[in-house]
């Protein structure tokens, strides 16, 4: 019997859950940075979206499986393109030049470590 783990059956046709599922078995086989998101964490991501899409009425579209699919697909690429910026922007955080670096000296700002002259270097402009 298929384990539906979160129960979407008063939600959903059976047939769209299982869509759902495999879309996004699809997605965490192609794309390494969802593999890192949980199965039943996408599923129900996924679901929520597809619910605030339809707003809980499937019965109008007529070619439902093809419309789940389109929006399940485009929403697991958003998704992945948001987890791949996300994972950029910690690789470039903002370092403040008045926090203060602990050493053995004592506590010294960056501001300081940076202008002190011998570990500045002028540049001289070639223009």
């Amino acid at each position: 019997m298929l384990d539906l783990g979160l129960s979407y059956l008063g939600l959903f046709p059976k047939e769209v859950i299982t869509l759902v599922k495999c879309e996004v078995k699809k997605f965490k086989k192609i794309y390494p940075c969802l593999k890192r998101v949980g199965f039943e964490d996408l599923v129900q991501e996924c679901m929520i979206h597809l619910w605030n899409k339809t707003k809980g009425d499937l019965k109008k579209y007529e070619y439902i499986k093809a419309y789940v699919r389109k929006v399940v697909v485009n929403f697991l690429n958003d998704f992945n393109k948001k987890l791949k910026a996300d994972r950029r922007k910690i690789n470039n955080k903002v370092i403040s030049l008045d926090r203060e670096k602990i050493s053995d000296e004592g506590e010294v700002s960056l501001y300081e470590v940076v202008s002190s002259e011998d570990v500045l270097y002028p540049v001289k402009n070639k223009g």
